[in-house]
């Protein structure tokens, strides 16, 4: 059994999967900002920042901790992450960056849209 926060859920394993699956492709993001940039670089430091506050924001969310506006704060940050994502990889010339750039987009904004409904449950429907 999952702990705290997925407690009340009747499949935390599953909530708790989706949760995985979403930060590992803001992961996925956030190294394809560094291949771009370089890791020092202001926009990776932005990428990992937005990606910690997104994980931080899924688990309160889903947990009960926080309502609807920390879920819109999250969808705002995922959308900014994937546009930080998509300037930096459109700004190198690296055709394989654009192609995982496409695939790890596709896969966080189909999570994204699942999160959607896992927050309008966590939120209104309790």
């Amino acid at each position: 059994m999952v702990p705290w926060p997925l407690a009340g859920w009747s499949d935390p394993a599953s909530v708790a999967t989706l949760l995985v699956v979403r930060v590992a492709c803001n992961v996925a993001l956030c190294l394809l900002v560094a291949s771009a940039d370089g890791t020092r670089a202001r926009s990776t430091i932005a990428a990992v920042t937005l990606t910690g506050c997104s994980a931080v924001l899924m688990t309160v969310v889903v947990g009960g901790t926080f309502g609807r506006p920390a879920g819109l704060l999250d969808i705002g940050v995922q959308v900014v992450l994937l546009v930080l994502a998509g300037y930096a990889t459109c700004s190198s010339s690296a055709r394989w960056r654009t192609l995982a750039f496409g695939s790890a987009a596709l896969s966080t904004i189909a999570l994204l849209l699942l999160s959607i409904v896992l927050y309008g449950e966590a939120t209104v429907a309790p």
